[in-house]
């Protein structure tokens, strides 16, 4: 999330997104275990879905505020005091930062809780479940990292701008000398070479016929769907439960699974020539 020196890393930043992604995990099993809403094993992937998400929003916002910050670069050359330096410079950095950040992720928070919700009308329950828990987990991310991550971000910032360590807050470097390296941004590298490259006509020739190609792949591929289901897949691989139906199903195809009756109130030792005569 930072540069590449002690200063401008930022370890207790990503971990702090890493952490507004966890408490959103929890508050979400929390939330649907008091509403009485049932946990399935298909839930287990909640937490690699949430991450992802997660992660997203994050990198946005870094992503929104150092593109602040290179607008106002000059301001950063003040002194403490000057514009630029201020807790007041810091809240309108924020401010501006989710004007422009704010409006990409709760399009893609909204359309994530609009998708889960929809899919939560199913009549599958495991299914169900898992779009309850995914919906409520990916509405509380977006307010963490809003709230929660956003205000981590401005403390950041502060230790940054009193050249403090990126790790060890306590430790300050009065004489920081930012080798070349560390000022070398190879994503905008990556993407402005990526850039030129896309914009020459061999490229445009290339990306045409792979956008057509995949276009015709698809339209074959899509005649051939077929529409299946099977209950089986919902049942954990390694249970003993997926043992049986495996072994039903190579043992029994053709019987079907076996029937049982059950007796009670009775005296086997008495009553046995009855059930000898009843299995005949």
């Amino acid at each position: 999330l930072g540069r590449r020196n002690l200063v401008e890393q930022r370890p207790l930043l990503a971990l702090c997104g890493l952490l507004s992604v966890a408490l959103s995990i929890l508050a979400s099993y929390g939330i649907c275990s008091v509403c009485s809403v049932k946990f399935g094993q298909m839930n287990s992937l909640l937490a690699l879905l949430l991450f992802g998400l997660g992660v997203n929003d994050l990198f946005i916002i870094v992503a929104v505020w150092n593109n602040d910050s290179r607008k106002h670069e000059h301001s950063s050359c003040s002194t403490t005091k000057s514009v630029g330096r201020t807790d007041n410079d810091l809240i309108e950095k924020a401010a501006r930062t989710m004007r422009n950040a704010g409006l990409a992720i709760t399009a893609t928070s909204i359309t994530g809780v609009t998708a889960f919700a929809v899919g939560a009308t199913t009549s599958l329950p495991a299914l169900r479940s898992l779009c309850i828990y995914a919906s409520i987990g990916i509405l509380i991310i977006f307010i963490l990292q809003s709230t929660f991550f956003l205000a981590f971000l401005v403390i950041d910032e502060r230790r940054l701008r009193s050249n403090r360590n990126g790790f060890l807050w306590f430790i300050i470097h009065k004489k920081l000398e930012s080798k070349s390296c560390s000022k070398v941004d190879i994503f905008r590298k990556f993407f402005k070479f990526y850039g030129t490259i896309l914009i020459k006509n061999a490229a445009r020739c290339v990306v045409i016929f792979l956008t057509i190609s995949l276009v015709t792949v698809s339209v074959l591929g899509t005649n051939q769907f077929r529409q299946e289901f099977n209950p089986d897949w919902f049942i954990p691989s390694d249970s003993y439960l997926a043992d049986y139906f495996a072994a039903n199903k190579i043992n029994f195809e053709r019987e079907g699974s076996p029937g049982y009756i059950y007796f009670t109130n009775q005296s086997i030792t008495h009553n046995l020539p009855t059930f000898s005569n009843f299995a005949k």
